[in-house]
């Protein structure tokens, strides 16, 4: 069987392009890179900021809680004022007393990236996300398509990111989450540990890998001890490969 592998956004973004091969959203340069880099050399935020008029905001505090907004399934509108809800949605994921500008901010690029065809990193699984929420007849079809489905560092992953590999999964033989509860380090754009947690409680099969490779045991004994009596302390504790 041909094996696909890739990030979790661009997979969805090749899936979805496989049918929408006329849509522009689809070309590699209509995709924008994270923070301030592509953004910049796009010049998009230049007419995003002086339509907002506010020009002292931190363009990678505004992805990164932009990212955890959307993600978290809070759409962002490509027009008009900011909402209560969408303003408690950006204080939520951070912004706290600038989570008002941070949301009118948004509101903005999203017109600047639709009115020029352009898409970034989150938009990818959007895209797919939205078509399975839908019920498009292109989205049921890959469901059954793979055989087996895999995701790595799945402690880092979000709800948004857990609810596209389940999708895919339905039909599968088998979903094996591959992750480590003692290195989720993304719980800033969201990472949900606590959804591989309830796979468990669900009567998934536990395989724990408890040999580390990678540090001798002055460092995992401190690793045990810091893990002992929490919640994520699961398998028991890590072993150190003196050998």
């Amino acid at each position: 069987e041909r094996v696909q592998a890739g990030t979790i956004h661009s997979t969805c973004w090749r899936l979805w392009r496989e049918s929408h091969k006329d849509d522009p959203r689809g070309r590699v340069e209509s995709v924008l890179g994270t923070y301030t880099c592509d953004v910049t050399a796009y010049g998009i935020m230049g007419p995003v900021l002086r339509a907002s008029g506010i020009f002292d905001v931190d363009l990678k505090d505004l992805f990164t809680l932009s990212e955890r907004v959307r993600e978290g399934g809070v759409e962002v509108p490509r027009a008009g004022a900011p909402s209560d809800a969408l303003v408690e949605a950006f204080k939520t994921a951070g912004g706290n007393g600038a989570a008002r500008d941070f949301a009118r901010v948004a509101i903005l690029y999203e017109t600047e990236k639709g009115r020029r065809g352009l898409i970034d990193f989150t938009d990818m699984m959007l895209l797919l996300y939205g078509a399975t929420r839908r019920g498009e007849e292109w989205a049921k079809a890959l469901q059954g398509r793979f055989s087996h489905v895999a995701l790595d560092e799945a402690q880092d992953a979000n709800a948004l990111q857990v609810g596209i590999i389940e999708w895919l999964a339905v039909g599968s033989r088998c979903l094996l989450w591959v992750g480590d509860f003692r290195q989720s380090i993304y719980g800033f754009r969201g990472a949900r540990p606590d959804l591989l947690r309830g796979r468990l409680d669900r009567g998934a099969v536990l395989l724990s890998m408890r040999y580390n490779h990678r540090s001798g045991s002055a460092i995992v004994d401190v690793s045990n001890r810091f893990a002992a009596g929490r919640d994520w302390h699961i398998g028991g504790d890590s072993l150190a490969d003196e050998a």
